[in-house]
């Protein structure tokens, strides 16, 4: 926040407006689109996200201001549920349920089984991890980022390898940097994994380390959505090209081999959930995610950033740095993959990592994480197929982060995440039951509205 204290010639109103604007409050309230600052002549200094997007920003408000932070205190409502801690380190887990209603998440390490609807957990032990790395390349990282299960029981884990030619980690404008795909899978319950196999192909292709989980389609074909990317082939990536496309990979033979869809899914979609409906359409949750690029407004400001710029906002309004939105899109194909509907902004800024939930009445549950009010998870839901959403949102947890969420029998719900405590992410299960569908519905619905152009005010 700036400081105020030294002697200022404009006048009291635009003071005031420049100290609004650095914590969060310049804009009006209702569907106004936003204007963080104003200077004497009244130009506007920056625009956010939120300005096409004003349905959501009456019910999400301000992401890091004090009174959105009221707002949404005033606003959703909390929901109970019973919250386990349990003895494994994690990092935002993702949840699958098996054969029999048995549960399986992936944690830091080891992949995780309940057979009581996550009361109890027990280590199945952990995928192979000795990823290989071109000769001369330096290992940046090896994960363990999601887990599925196949209609016949089969295990799959996907792990990633990043690695560069020894410099200092710079992500997409690093032209030696890659990130690698693979898939393993487990016949006995863990005991034993097979041989892991690399997904992506070719040396500018890229793909992994988004934490999310397979799914399985109508056909029972085995799906994994993931984020995706293309270095250049030679020289740093361009700005406008620095950024992750959802693909969609698919496996037929129970996971031993896969192939990719040639269209991208979307673009900017982090971490996708991927849910078959029975009416044949696929939705997908996504995080849509990106820094500024060219051709964005010149005004256009990350929210990160402008809780610690000062007027005239050029820091947060660089190309390349910070990022302008984080928030959960929906988008959907009614053709098993082949296109896919534009990526729709469902929720606020930073409420991001979503997963998709069907209930026996066809209500759909989005469960996503939020990072605005400390941390923790909330839900709303659609009654149809992702079209509208409640204007309801309740509440699910506090003081942990991510959201992946099952249905098990008797309409009982289960998510996991992880706590940090003494400085680790610790595995949490939480179980609960979702509200009666006149719960939402009093509340009313409405539709979202196309993720970009960003920053430009817009009418239907």
């Amino acid at each position: 926040m700036p400081s105020l204290k030294r002697q200022s010639s404009l006048p009291v109103r635009q003071l005031s407006l420049v100290f609004l604007t650095a914590i969060g409050l310049s804009c009006l309230r209702g569907t106004t689109p936003c204007r963080a600052a104003e200077t004497p002549d009244a130009k506007p200094v920056t625009t956010t996200w939120a300005a096409g997007h004003p349905e959501l920003l009456e019910l999400f408000g301000r992401p890091f201001a004090p009174a959105g932070i009221e707002h949404r205190k005033a606003r959703f409502r909390a929901w109970p549920s019973k919250e386990q801690r349990f003895p494994f380190a994690a990092s935002q887990p993702t949840l699958v349920r098996g054969p029999k209603n048995q549960l399986f998440a992936h944690c830091w390490s080891v992949i995780a089984r309940s057979v009581d609807g996550g009361s109890n957990w027990k280590s199945l032990g952990s995928p192979p991890r000795g990823l290989p790395t071109p000769t001369g390349s330096k290992l940046l990282k090896n994960s363990f980022d999601g887990c599925g299960i196949t209609p016949r029981g089969t295990l799959l884990a996907h792990l990633t390898v990043q690695y560069n030619d020894g410099r200092p980690y710079e992500g997409f404008s690093d032209p030696s940097y890659h990130t690698d795909l693979y898939v393993t899978r487990s016949t006995d319950n863990g005991a034993t994994w097979e041989t892991p196999i690399q997904l992506n192909r070719g040396p500018r292709e890229n793909a992994g380390a988004h934490r999310c989980r397979f799914a399985t389609l109508a056909d029972g074909t085995v799906a994994l959505a993931m984020g995706t990317w293309f270095q250049s082939e030679s020289g740093p990536l361009p700005k406008a090209k620095q950024f992750s496309q959802a693909f969609l990979w698919r496996s037929s033979d129970d996971g031993k081999s896969w192939r990719r869809d040639d269209r991208p899914m979307c673009r900017y979609g982090a971490e996708p959930d991927l849910l078959a409906l029975p009416s044949g359409r696929l939705l997908a949750a996504v995080r849509y995610q990106r820094h500024k690029l060219p051709g964005d407004p010149d005004l256009l400001a990350s929210p990160h950033l402008l809780r610690s710029d000062k007027p005239p906002f050029t820091k947060s309004r660089q190309v390349g740095k910070g990022l302008v939105v984080r928030n959960t899109a929906i988008l959907h194909s009614d053709d098993s993959g082949k296109t896919w509907s534009e990526p729709r902004l469902v929720t606020g800024f930073d409420e991001q990592t979503a997963c998709l939930v069907r209930l026996p009445d066809n209500t759909i549950l989005l469960v996503f994480g939020h990072k605005t009010d400390g941390s923790g998870q909330r839900f709303m839901a659609s009654f149809d197929e992702g079209r509208s959403w409640s204007r309801t949102v309740y509440q699910l947890g506090q003081n942990c982060q991510y959201a992946s969420t099952v249905l098990l029998t008797g309409n009982r719900l289960v998510s996991v995440s992880h706590r940090i405590i003494d400085g680790v992410g610790i595995f949490h299960a939480r179980q609960w039951s979702a509200p009666k569908k006149t719960a939402f519905s009093d509340g009313g619905f409405w539709t979202p509205r196309p993720a970009e152009p960003l920053g430009v005010a817009r009418s239907r």
